[in-house]
């Protein structure tokens, strides 16, 4: 048996950045973190090699003088915990003191530092276990860090770094992370002298995840929003149809920490329940803001993996959050349903749910700008109550002669403008009117599917080629069970052999829609609800759900063509201000009130 000692500190560092530094990207993760926590507004990531011989970090934070500089070089040097009530509630993305002092402990490490109420900087080296040395040097406000030959000193672990390719790749999808999670932040990333990706700080949230995940993503996305005492849930989800075979398409944060929590990751496939496939993911981008005290991120080494003090609550806040989100999309769920009091951790919420529905009604598409009261960037700390956002949708539609209960109201109403590509600007003699076009549009497709269905004359074109489409087993078996009442929907789908079918015709309704995403979208519908011969109500929620799906998208540019006969459309409807999904068609504003507004009284 051996004696025990101690181990000198080098060897000490060099444990400890066998779980804090596992490959180039823990480097950079840890750096770009201390940035952040040092207050940094833009970010600058230099790698050579996939990070292999060289990784540079620069940042525009707080800095620090020549004393701090050196202890931090140290182990469990750290300026975010004093004492271990500290540890309790953790407001920084770092806090254990041990980066910096491992990652020097296996590679060419220099740091470059100034405070901007220093006149100079400090440049401190140092190889491996080398004592560091320091010299004074002119440099902007902020920390430079270089760090060359990662692991030069440790070949056994440099050898299992993979090819630069695959390392570059991890590096790239952990700069998307931050970059979504701190949209505030200008983040750049240069691999070989040439720029990989530039995220200049964005005004808003959804501009940010437009920049990394791209427009056909973001088409897809729908608004989340929910707020239970201090814990809130915001950001954005997908529609069912577009789903991964893995959970990499879902981003999710505790107080700007990025994670991959499996009671999270559960509440966010339970939510989707049948709508999604046996091993299928959704893609999302969401945003938990938790008191600090009531999430515990000091139980893996690399901050990975949280543990939360109300689990159960955590994840019926965020099932539930999708679920609204759900209810009211075109995608088949129950809302009455999901939104009566639960008995579970969130039970009796009803009340303020019911509330959000206006909110999550018509999802923000790409490149609309969304208002900052709608859903706020990352670094608002607390979510604002839901009767705010709704107020827009409460204005009510005086009785008089500009009211849509008047023949040809609609038809008479001046058009002035799309905005925002998503509400139409008209007037009338006595009022200023706001249309929402998927609302206005989901309306008239509807009447007119439902008096198709009445008359037994769904009108519907012939593919002039059957477009082929693979069907899973349920969707499937929905196909061949109602394939009668598909074709009344003016939809038909035929087997071709195996798992392949091919679209025969679709309702003229949706002819300009993707007839297999229509299909697919209708098939999911049928193995949710499984409406009866006779089920009147479930036929009608079916053919909303068709509407809402074939009607303008909020984000579609409307010509004034387009939205002049939209209007025309409307009139001799019965739109008392709301589509049939609930949605509001209208909101007027008499003149008279405006004027008030700007008398203040």
């Amino acid at each position: 048996m051996g004696v025990v000692s101690i181990l000198p500190d080098h060897v000490a560092n060099q444990i400890a950045a066998g779980e804090v530094v596992e490959r180039p990207a823990s480097v950079v993760k840890e750096l770009v973190e201390n940035s952040l926590d040092a207050g940094a507004t833009h970010v600058r990531v230099e790698v050579d090699d996939g990070g292999k011989s060289l990784i540079r970090i620069i940042d525009n934070g707080s800095g620090m003088s020549e004393e701090d500089a050196l202890l931090a070089l140290q182990r469990h040097a750290t300026s975010k915990v004093v004492s271990a009530d500290d540890l309790h509630s953790i407001n920084s993305l770092g806090f254990r003191g041990e980066a910096l002092p491992s990652i020097r402990s296996v590679s060419r490490f220099s740091i470059r530092t100034r405070r901007s109420e220093n006149d100079v900087g400090v440049r401190i080296t140092a190889d491996g276990a080398d004592t560091p040395t320091t010299e004074p040097v002119g440099c902007p406000t902020g920390t430079d860090i270089t760090v060359r030959e990662l692991f030069f000193n440790t070949p056994a672990r440099r050898k299992f770094l993979k090819r630069t390719a695959t390392e570059m790749s991890r590096i790239t999808e952990l700069m998307d992370r931050f970059a979504l999670g701190w949209p505030h932040v200008h983040f750049s990333l240069i691999h070989n002298g040439k720029r990989r990706s530039e995220r200049p700080a964005d005004r808003d949230l959804q501009a940010r995840i437009l920049s990394v995940l791209g427009r056909d993503v973001c088409r897809q996305l729908f608004p989340v929003r929910l707020e239970m005492g201090e814990h809130s849930v915001f950001g954005y989800t997908a529609e069912p149809s577009f789903h991964r075979p893995n959970a990499r398409g879902m981003y999710t944060y505790i107080n700007g920490r990025f994670v991959r929590d499996k009671v999270v990751q559960h509440a966010i496939t339970q939510a989707y329940g049948t709508l999604l496939d046996r091993g299928r993911y959704p893609t999302c981008v969401l945003y938990l803001v938790l008191p600090p005290s009531s999430v515990d991120v000091n139980v893996h080494p690399a901050k990975a993996e949280v543990r939360f003090v109300e689990s159960g609550a955590v994840h019926g806040l965020i099932e539930r959050a999708l679920r609204l989100t759900l209810a009211d999309a075109p995608w088949g769920y129950d809302s009455e349903a999901i939104l009566s009091p639960s008995s579970g951790p969130l039970g009796g919420m009803g009340t303020e749910a019911d509330g959000l529905s206006g909110l999550f009604s018509g999802a923000p598409r790409a490149g609309v700008s969304m208002e900052s009261d709608e859903l706020p960037p990352f670094d608002d700390q607390k979510a604002q109550s839901s009767e705010e956002h709704t107020e827009g949708y409460a204005a009510s539609v005086e009785s008089g002669p500009d009211t849509p209960d008047k023949p040809g109201f609609f038809k008479s109403l001046k058009f002035h403008a799309q905005i925002g590509r998503r509400y139409l600007l008209c007037e009338s003699p006595n009022s200023l009117h706001l249309v929402d076009q998927h609302a206005a549009h989901q309306r008239v497709l509807f009447e007119r599917l439902l008096a198709a269905w009445k008359s037994n004359t769904s009108p519907s074109q012939r593919m002039l080629f059957p477009i082929p489409m693979t069907l899973t087993p349920a969707l499937a078996e929905a196909a061949g069970a109602y394939a009668r009442l598909m074709q009344r929907l003016g939809l038909g789908v035929e087997p071709f052999g195996g798992a392949e079918w091919v679209i025969t015709e679709v309702p003229d309704a949706l002819a300009d829609r993707d007839p297999v995403a229509t299909a697919s979208h209708v098939l999911r519908l049928l193995v949710q609800r499984r409406p009866g011969p006779d089920s009147d109500y479930q036929i009608e929620v079916l053919l909303a759900a068709m509407a809402s799906h074939g009607a303008y998208r909020h984000g579609d540019e409307l010509t004034s063509d387009a939205a002049r006969a939209l209007l025309v459309q409307l009139d001799g409807l019965v739109v008392d201000s709301s589509a049939n999904s609930g949605m509001p068609v209208l909101v007027s504003h008499p003149f008279a009130r405006i004027a008030r507004w700007f008398d203040g009284s």
